[in-house]
């Protein structure tokens, strides 16, 4: 579901701690830190105001660094780690309506939070797009932003039209089933007249389509692992959007199929679709949360989940029922695992602007690992302030 084929956008082209009984010790570890008061971002604190616990043992801070964007406003502490905060900006959308208001946010991305160094990526249910900072130097933001908001109206229109193309086979599936309607009477382009076709081939038709719609919203564990090991190896600070959208499934009503099973006993091929069809139905997201998730706080990356809601369609005699709650408690997890936003709107400009400007400023904190060298285990982070109940928001842990 999220990973696709490569394109290109526009030119697209203090004291450190002690060794463990002779042991190395571990290079030195950062960690963004962002740190709220309400919702305010609280900008004035010091290096000793950071407690941070790694697997419940106090570590020593060595340095603290304010960063705005992608500039470095206030450093403490010693040595000085000279870290990158150039900033690489990944934008993905998983969905199949476009919403006109996604250009607002593409604008505002731009306008205000774009700066020269930055780096982009866009991936659609259709292509990867990369813009580098080279290329801004050949056009203005505002062509940029106008070329990136038609590419993605582009890839989600035709993504949405093998989407809605399955959508409709299988309502024409169920109107057969019925026997309300014949396929070719449902509506849809071309296709022969099915009246008086056998439910075991309505029902075999509606298999295939219902898996190849499931298809197009896969969850691979592998490319999402893959995904942030790549991620990993980028120097800079590394922020993903991430915007998927509510969907809504097709299904034929428990009692219609047993209307199916009940016309046709002697047709054991029936039942056993029938039974196939509900294990589809109650198929669970093929991730490991807990796998992906550590692997995205490792990486250092800061993941925004955006909940794009929307209302389901309704059919007369067809059941839509809601097939997006295993990749969102997914996908949440990831996010609040990685210090990220997650939000629920109907809107996603206004998710993809809170997501952008809760990103904006954070804390930079330095530390050596009070553990050995080569230790793979993942380790849990963290962080406080001392004597205060603000909101601290950071990745979970390393490894």
């Amino acid at each position: 579901m999220i990973i696709t084929a490569a394109a290109l956008l526009i030119a697209w082209a203090g004291l450190s701690a002690s060794p463990l009984s002779g042991q190395e010790t571990a290079p030195p570890e950062a960690v963004a830190v962002r740190v709220w008061d309400g919702d305010r971002f609280v900008s004035d604190l010091k290096l000793d105001d950071f407690e941070l616990v790694e697997d419940g043992r106090p570590q020593s801070l060595q340095a603290m660094y304010l960063v705005r964007k992608n500039a470095i406003e206030r450093r403490e502490g010693g040595p000085d780690f000279q870290p990158d905060v150039s900033r690489k900006f990944f934008f993905m959308f998983q969905m199949f309506e476009y919403s006109p208001k996604l250009a607002v946010a593409v604008q505002y991305f731009f306008d205000q939070v774009f700066q020269p160094g930055d780096s982009l990526e866009v991936q659609t249910p259709m292509h990867v797009y990369r813009l580098t900072p080279q290329a801004l130097a050949q056009a203005s933001k505002d062509v940029v932003a106008k070329d990136m908001i038609d590419k993605v109206k582009k890839d989600v229109t035709a993504g949405n039209s093998l989407y809605r193309r399955l959508l409709g086979e299988l309502k024409r599936c169920i109107r057969a089933l019925e026997g309300t309607q014949s396929m070719a009477q449902i509506g849809e382009e071309g296709g022969d007249e099915t009246t008086g076709f056998p439910s075991e081939l309505i029902l075999s038709w509606y298999r295939d389509s219902l898996i190849k719609m499931e298809s197009l919203r896969a969850v691979d564990e592998k490319r999402i692992l893959a995904f942030a090991q790549t991620l990993q190896q980028r120097e800079g600070q590394k922020f993903v959007y991430f915007v998927y959208q509510r969907e809504f499934r097709p299904e034929i009503s428990p009692s219609l199929l047993q209307t199916a099973v009940a016309n046709t006993p002697d047709q054991p091929q029936v039942i056993a679709y029938v039974q196939e069809l509900f294990e589809l139905y109650s198929r669970n997201v093929s991730l490991d949360p807990d796998r992906v998730q550590k692997a995205f706080a490792d990486a250092g990356i800061n993941f925004n989940f955006l909940f794009m809601n929307r209302n389901a369609e309704t059919f007369s005699g067809i059941v839509m029922r809601e097939q997006s709650e295993d990749v969102y408690k997914a996908l949440s997890r990831i996010a609040g695992n990685s210090g990220g936003t997650i939000d629920s709107s109907p809107n996603p400009a206004s998710s993809i602007i809170k997501a952008l400007n809760g990103s904006e400023s954070y804390y930079l904190l330095y530390y050596y690992p009070a553990s050995q060298a080569g230790d793979d285990a993942f380790k849990k982070i963290e962080v406080k302030i001392k004597g205060k109940t603000y909101r601290v928001v950071s990745r979970q842990g390393r490894y």
